[in-house]
This record gives structure tokens, sequence and C-alpha cells, in this order.
């Protein structure tokens, strides 16, 4: 009886963490991204955005920004002027830029730096 119920608690666990969804613990942004953006002809390269955990640096301004992360959205939120951007994990190397003013036509791949051990941007 005792063995049942383990295996029971075990197999729900298991489980509910299988269907939990895509739910990322801590800033899945921080590192290394290409931006790119759907055309007729293919993807359009739009550059690399660089996430820090204060800042973030995109077609070669950096910005400071705070951030917000709720399940798969991480809000990116301007500590001065500009607009507020969320981004929806779809895996851990994609997110989609979600923000109404864009359309969604904004996708980040993550981008793995050779030679190095992590994508993670240095101060």
């Amino acid at each position: 009886m005792r063995f049942r119920r383990l295996t029971l608690l075990v197999l729900a666990a298991v489980l509910s963490n299988g269907c939990a969804g895509n739910e990322f613990t801590g800033n899945p942004l921080i590192g290394t991204w290409r931006a790119e953006a759907p055309t007729p002809l293919g993807r359009f390269n739009l550059g690399r955005w660089y996430f820090a955990p204060d800042r973030v640096n995109a077609y070669g301004y950096d910005h400071p920004v705070d951030y917000s992360v709720s399940g798969n959205v991480v809000s990116v939120i301007p500590r001065d002027f500009g607009p507020e951007l969320e981004f929806e994990m779809v895996d851990p190397d994609t997110a989609r830029l979600t923000t109404p003013l864009f359309g969604g036509l904004l996708t980040l791949r993550r981008v793995t730096l050779p030679g190095s051990a992590s994508d993670a941007v240095d101060d």
C-alpha cells in the first residue's frame, strides 16, 4: 500500500511538471540574440541584441532597463524614455515580440558565441 502511494505521488509530480508548459526561471532573455523579421524572400536579419541584467544593447545603443518575468512572458521596461516591450518565450532559444505596436513580426533567436561556455553578456 505504501509503495502504491509513493508511486502515485511520483507519477503525479512528473505529469504535473510535464504539463506545466514553458515556465522559465530567472530571466530567460539574458544573453545574445539575433533579431529577425519575416519578408516575402525569407527572414531579414535585424542585428544582434544583447540583454544584460540591467540594460539592453540594440542597434549599437545601450538602454538601461528593468525586467518583469511572468510565466513565459518577459517585459522589458525602459528606465528612461521608450516603449515597454513584451517577449513571449516560445522555447529557450526563441522569443517573439508580442508588443502590439510591432504586430508580432520581430523574432529573437539565441546566439551561441563560438568558444564561450555561455552566451551571457560581459558588463
